[in-house]
Formats: C-alpha cells, sequence, structure tokens
C-alpha cells in the first residue's frame, strides 16, 4: 500500500473547508489500507494528532526544500497538494512546490478547490501547480471547464467533488422524523437554516433583505443562521455581521462542531442556501443539506446538474434575488408535510446514490493509480 502525505496550511479545528477535505481523505484512505498524514503550518492550534504534522512555519522555497528531506525520512510514495487555503493567501512561492517536489522524482496531485472565480492574476499564481503536476483534481464543472482551456491538461484533470465533509454515518443512522414533527406540534413556524461562512457574496444578505421586507415570512418561519464569522472582516461583511446581531428575529447559533451541527440539522425543516452565482457541487453546505435529507432551496445552476429536479429533491429559486427568493419562501408555505418530507428524501437518496464516500475515493484512488 503507497504512503500519501497531503499538504495543506490549515486543518480542522482550523476552519477552513478545504482542511475538513484533506481531513476527510485521509479518513478513507487509512479504511483502503494506506498510510496518510497531512503536514500543515505550525500558526494553529489543536494539530499534532495522529498523522497530522506541524511543519511549515512559513511558505516560502526554504521551507519546501527542507521539507524534501522530511518526505524522504517518512517514505512518502505520493503529494497531494491542496490549494488554495487560508494561510497560503497570496504567495506566490506557493505555487512554485509542486516543482520543486518533481525535481526530487515526487509524484504530485494538485487538488484545486477553486479557479474559476479567480481573477486573471490569481489564475497566473495558481498556473505553475497546474502544470507541474503529474495529475490535477477539481471539484466542479466551472473549475473543469475552465482549467481545461489550458493546453496541455485536459488528459490529466478529473472533476471529484468532495460531497459533505461529514462521514456517510451520520446520514445513515441519525433520523429524527419523530423530532421533527413534535416541534411542528408544538409551533406553528417553520424553522429556515442558513449556514456556512458569514460574509457578503453568498446570499445572506438577500435572505436578511426578505424577511426584512415581508411581514408573513416573519410570521411563519424562524430563520437559524450557524456559521463563523471570519476574523478580518470587509465593510460589506461588517454591515452584515451587525444586521444579524441587531435583528432579534434571527437565532444567531455561532460555529458548530459536526456533531452539534449533526444534532441541531435534524430538527430543521428546510435549509436556505442562495448562493450568489447559483449551487454548484463545489458548496459543502448544499452537499451537506442534501446529505443529511433537507429540503433545500438554493439558486438554480447555470450549469445543469445532473439528477437534481426542481419541487422534487431540491427547490430552485430562479433568481439571486430578494423578489425570486421571497416568491419561493411564501411558495414552500402552500406544501403539505408529506411533500416536505418526499423533497428531503429525494435530497438525500440523490446524494447517496451520486457522492457517498464509497464513490469519492474509489475516483481519488483511481486518480492515484494512474500517476
Amino acid at each position: 500500500m503507497l504512503k500519501i502525505c497531503q499538504i495543506c496550511s490549515v486543518v480542522p479545528p482550523g476552519r477552513d473547508s478545504v482542511g475538513e477535505s484533506a481531513l476527510k481523505i485521509k479518513s478513507l484512505l487509512e479504511k483502503e489500507g494506506n498510510s496518510s498524514i497531512i503536514v500543515t503550518s505550525i500558526h494553529q492550534d489543536g494539530t499534532g494528532s495522529k498523522g497530522i504534522i506541524p511543519y511549515f512555519k512559513k511558505w516560502n522555497i526554504r521551507q519546501a526544500l527542507s521539507s524534501i528531506n522530511f518526505m524522504k525520512i517518512n517514505s512518502v510514495d505520493l503529494i497531494i497538494f491542496h490549494y488554495p487555503t487560508s494561510y497560503y493567501k497570496r504567495n506566490l512561492l506557493v505555487s512554485l512546490y509542486p516543482l520543486i517536489y518533481r525535481l526530487f522524482n515526487f509524484k504530485i496531485v494538485a487538488f484545486i478547490h477553486e479557479y474559476s472565480s479567480y481573477s486573471i492574476k490569481g489564475k497566473i499564481r495558481i498556473f505553475p501547480i497546474i502544470v507541474f503536476s503529474n495529475r490535477i483534481i477539481t471539484t466542479d464543472h466551472y473549475n473543469l471547464d475552465s482549467i481545461s482551456k489550458i493546453p496541455g491538461v485536459r488528459k490529466k484533470i478529473n472533476m471529484i467533488p468532495i460531497g459533505s465533509i461529514f462521514s456517510d454515518s451520520f446520514f445513515s443512522s441519525k433520523d429524527n422524523k419523530g423530532k421533527r414533527k413534535t416541534i411542528k406540534k408544538e409551533n406553528k413556524k417553520y424553522d429556515l437554516l442558513y449556514f456556512g461562512y458569514i460574509m457578503h457574496g453568498k446570499g445572506l444578505d438577500i435572505l436578511l433583505d426578505a424577511f426584512e421586507c415581508n411581514e408573513i415570512l416573519r410570521e411563519r418561519f424562524t430563520l437559524n443562521i450557524v456559521g463563523n464569522i471570519p476574523e478580518v472582516l470587509n465593510n460589506e461583511t461588517k454591515l452584515l455581521v451587525d444586521k444579524i446581531g441587531n435583528n432579534r428575529l434571527i437565532k444567531y447559533w455561532g460555529y458548530l462542531d459536526n456533531n452539534e451541527f449533526a444534532e441541531f440539522i435534524q430538527s430543521i425543516d428546510f435549509a436556505c442556501l442562495p448562493f450568489i452565482n447559483g449551487v454548484t457541487i463545489r458548496r459543502s453546505s448544499f452537499m451537506t443539506a442534501m446529505a443529511f435529507g433537507k429540503p433545500i432551496l438554493t439558486v438554480v445552476s447555470k450549469i445543469k446538474i445532473e439528477g437534481l429536479y426542481n419541487m422534487n429533491n431540491v427547490i430552485f429559486i430562479d433568481s439571486p434575488s430578494k423578489a425570486a427568493l421571497t416568491k419561493t419562501l411564501l411558495l414552500i408555505l402552500k406544501l403539505d408535510r408529506q411533500k416536505i418530507d418526499e423533497i428531503g428524501e429525494n435530497a438525500k437518496k440523490w446524494y447517496m446514490q451520486n457522492y457517498s464516500e464509497r464513490i469519492f475515493i474509489d475516483k481519488i484512488l483511481k486518480v492515484i493509480s494512474n500517476v
């Protein structure tokens, strides 16, 4: 079996979805009998658990060269290099890591979590990673199409969505429909959930505006928000945070760990994630809501996502606007409990048939075997 090293600047408890993805890959590789480690930054709390090694003080060339000996001592067969992650920031030198490792005969798989949304400068920064890696994995059709335009890349790129960062065991063993019905009997309001990073550009501002302007929504829904607030706030995100804090009708729960969130989401009636650019299978929050079997309202994708059908396993919002969101929220008030449950059950079925852990790790292992 192989010894596989992932390089990722942040891992849990650091709140970065890329780090959570690396941890998921590590766990699944080990279940398949492979030896797996994650090498990360020293500048975070809680690292040092088995197989997670805080090593990099800075993300520069000297550190890359010094890590060569570390890789050899640990008999690493292949490196999975995750990009972007938060501690890299806009460091151009990080982009040369795959080249350096290739020069010392290491096999490199670059896991590019985001590319298509970057500016030209951002794409130039990622270019060396793409060119010098043996294989490329990316997360959705937008990134696949954009990266594939680079000459010579099409033959070495694969699209493998991460899916939910939760283990499949969370979805198969927990089903609190009875609890949810008890809550509904005591409370005529529907519980609506937004979760993810609290920041401008993800549609949360549209959701808040819709509730602010429509009395029926405030009467019939309780808006719950779960998520972490970034340490550094731009002006738009600061206004968003202030709006949440100043609204007594919003239940803001802050950051919940996986066990707390898994328990919390069971009592929720609907999830609402009105992404400005439309939903994609790269969105771990969307995939998580689907996996937990929650009817989810989200903005229709610009690229058709196979197997998703409006009012069957998802509830599409026509556009990322207050008017379209309000229209959809008022529409679902007309649904009976049976139809709501049916949409949620079909959502879970769609996820497990297409993005289960078994499907995910089989695709990862296929890429590794072809390096």
